[in-house]
């Protein structure tokens, strides 16, 4: 299966992500990684940046056992685990004051709210991140 990365993400950012994909294989957490090519697991064609995967089937449950739920957890803190120890080059650290300001901004800016609600949505959304900043910050 060929992943197809949208323009403008790193080359940088791309193998971030495949080197952290590659580090769940290493800890046996089941995921599936891009297949290694020639020049690594990130190829380019005409300056679009791609990756194989290999093709796997998921599996369907109808409804999760108690036992099914604290496997999902553990393997969720595994994954947290490996995460933990990783350190991408090319990744913005995610803060509400910052990250979260800047896509409310272009959200304004590009005039994706009706203009009656741009002034509503501005108001909301500038206490939402106030108030989860100050959350964020308390918890650090």
């Amino acid at each position: 299966m060929a992943k197809f990365y949208r323009p403008g993400r790193g080359r940088e950012s791309l193998q971030d992500e495949h080197d952290f994909l590659q580090g769940l294989v290493e800890s046996e957490i089941p995921v599936i990684a891009p297949c290694p090519g020639d020049g690594g697991t990130l190829g380019s064609h005409e300056g679009m940046n791609f990756a194989v995967f290999p093709k796997k089937s998921g599996r369907v449950f109808d409804e999760y056992s108690d036992e099914q739920w604290l496997e999902l957890g553990r393997l969720l803190g595994r994954v947290h685990t490996v995460g933990a120890g990783f350190h991408p080059k090319d990744r913005i650290t995610m803060s509400p004051d910052k990250s979260t300001r800047n896509q409310v901004d272009y959200i304004l800016t590009g005039n994706f709210v009706p203009t009656e609600l741009s002034g509503q949505f501005r108001d909301l959304t500038g206490t939402l991140i106030d108030e989860i900043s100050r959350c964020s910050a308390a918890s650090t």
